[in-house]
Formats: structure tokens, C-alpha cells, sequence
């Protein structure tokens, strides 16, 4: 048996009230871009840096390497 999109057998009146819900949906997923884009400008322009002060830059680097290799392994087990 053939299944239909939930859309396709919806009233009229329900495709209408839907159509505003996909329109925030969308702009949310670019508020979502517009976020982590101004959180990487500031981890690149403050933190780094800020981290390789003092004679820590070999501790610093590798932390900045092992940081995103534990947040994935972690993503992957659990």
C-alpha cells in the first residue's frame, strides 16, 4: 500500500494555517546560521588568541584539537 504526504489529504484551511509555520521554521534555521556564525567570530577573534598567551600555546593548541575530537567521539557513544 501506497502511502500519501499528510499534506496532500489536508483540508484547504489547514495548508493555509501551515504555510506561516514553515516561514518561521525556515527563518529560525537562519537565526540558528546567524548565531553559531557570530560565536565562531568570537572564539576566532578573543579566544584563541586569548589562549596563546604566556607559553601555553603547545597546551592551548592541543586543547583546541582535543576539544572537538572528545565532543564527537561522545556524539557518536552515546
Amino acid at each position: 500500500m501506497m502511502q500519501v504526504h499528510p499534506m496532500r489529504t489536508a483540508p484547504p484551511s489547514c495548508r493555509v494555517i501551515s504555510l506561516p509555520v514553515n516561514l518561521v521554521r525556515q527563518k529560525q534555521v537562519c537565526g540558528c546560521g546567524l548565531a553559531l556564525g557570530a560565536t565562531l567570530f568570537l572564539i576566532g577573534d578573543e579566544i584563541i588568541p586569548e589562549s596563546h598567551r604566556m607559553g601555553h600555546d603547545r597546551l592551548a593548541s592541543y586543547g583546541l584539537v582535543a576539544g572537538p575530537v572528545v565532543i564527537l567521539a561522545l556524539n557518536l557513544l552515546l
